[in-house]
């Protein structure tokens, strides 16, 4: 059982082992959420209920493709990966465009690229002994991210010019604490 504390309200979520299903439940006061998990040799099917509708999500394996779909009752996205030497490419499609990610591999760059037809996001890696830093960059913008090992802290900051938002875990026998400082609050996750 994990629990999120954030000074007005509770978000209570927690997961059921079961031999066929995986469920996970968040309460947050006003509805649930309710999540569980069938396993299939084939498929892997996710099912959301939110007491309005279902979405149904499946994964079918396939030696060169993966893919997912997604049913809300008015439509189906599907993705589906490609799988390539050098290149990563997922797919998606929904009737009316397409949306190609492919990911280029390097020594020390992951870089993965989204077309969308008018513009390009490009997000690599640079890997590094004691950061590991993702930057993405659209144009008008780098966003910084990176994490600095430490024996007990596990400190990722990400830096877009105006502001730092802090995160790291520390590590203790019961808890698994989380906080995250953006200069005004605090978040406080345990587990």
């Amino acid at each position: 059982m994990a629990t999120s504390y954030t000074n007005d309200g509770n978000i209570l979520h927690w997961r059921w082992q079961h031999s066929t299903l995986e469920m996970t439940t968040s309460y947050t006061g006003d509805g649930n959420i309710l999540l569980w998990r069938w396993q299939h040799p084939t498929l892997q099917m996710a099912t959301s209920y939110t007491g309005y509708g279902n979405i149904l999500h499946w994964i079918w394996q396939h030696p060169t493709l993966e893919m997912t779909t997604s049913y809300t009752g008015d439509g189906n996205i599907l993705h589906w990966i490609w799988q390539h030497p050098t290149l990563d490419m997922a797919t998606s499609y929904t009737g009316d465009d397409n949306i190609l990610r492919w990911r280029w591999q390097h020594p020390t760059l992951d870089m993965a690229t989204s077309y969308t037809g008018d513009d390009n996001i490009l997000h690599w890696r640079w890997q590094h002994p004691t950061l590991e830093m993702t930057t993405s960059y659209t144009g008008d913008g780098n966003i910084l991210h990176w994490r600095w090992q430490h024996p007990s802290l596990e400190m990722a900051t990400s830096y877009t010019g105006d502001d730092n938002i802090l995160h790291w875990r520390w590590q203790h026998p019961t808890l698994d604490m989380a906080t995250s400082y953006t200069g005004y609050g605090n978040i406080l996750h345990w587990r």
